[in-house]
C-alpha cells in the first residue's frame, strides 16, 4: 500500500468518506455526535400538541438537544398558518395542558416561537438562564 500514488491516495480518501459517514452513523444509532462550542447535541425528538386555539401548541423536547435547531422545528411545525405560537418545555410534566398557565407552566417555558403573518411578526424567545444569547431582547 505504500506504493499508492499521492492521487490514488485521493482516490481511496474520496470514495471511503461515505462508507466511514455510513459506520458511524450505524455505530451511534443516528444520534448526532456533533459538537459546536464543545458541546454534544443529540435529536430534540419535538412533539406537540395543540393547546389553545387553532395555532397555540406546547412542545416538549429533549433538553440536550441543540437549540439552534428548536426554531426551524417550529417553524416547520407551523407550517403556512396565518398565527402560530408554540412554547417549549424540557420537561413534559411542566408543559402546560392547555390556557391559562399555570405558574410552574410559564415559569418553566424555555423556548417560544412566535409567527404572525397578516403583522409581519416573527420572534424566537430564549430562557437565557439555560441558554445564553447575545441579544438580551431574545430572552423569556
Amino acid at each position: 500500500m505504500s506504493k499508492l500514488k499521492w492521487w490514488q491516495w485521493c482516490l481511496v480518501i474520496f470514495i471511503g468518506l461515505p462508507f466511514i459517514g455510513a459506520t458511524i452513523s450505524a455505530i451511534t444509532g443516528g444520534q448526532s455526535i456533533e459538537t459546536e462550542r464543545g458541546k454534544k447535541y443529540e435529536p430534540a425528538n419535538a412533539e406537540f400538541k395543540l393547546i389553545a386555539g387553532e395555532g397555540i401548541f406546547a412542545m416538549t423536547f429533549n433538553p440536550k438537544a441543540d437549540p439552534d435547531k428548536l426554531p426551524e422545528i417550529a417553524r416547520r411545525h407551523c407550517g403556512s398558518r396565518d398565527f402560530c405560537n408554540v412554547l417549549g418545555w424540557t420537561d413534559p410534566a411542566f408543559a402546560a395542558k392547555g390556557f391559562p398557565m399555570t405558574e410552574r407552566e410559564t415559569k418553566s417555558v424555555k423556548f417560544q416561537y412566535t409567527v404572525n403573518r397578516h403583522s409581519g411578526l416573527e420572534q424566537e424567545l430564549w430562557d437565557c438562564t439555560k441558554w445564553s444569547k447575545q441579544d438580551n431582547d431574545k430572552c423569556l
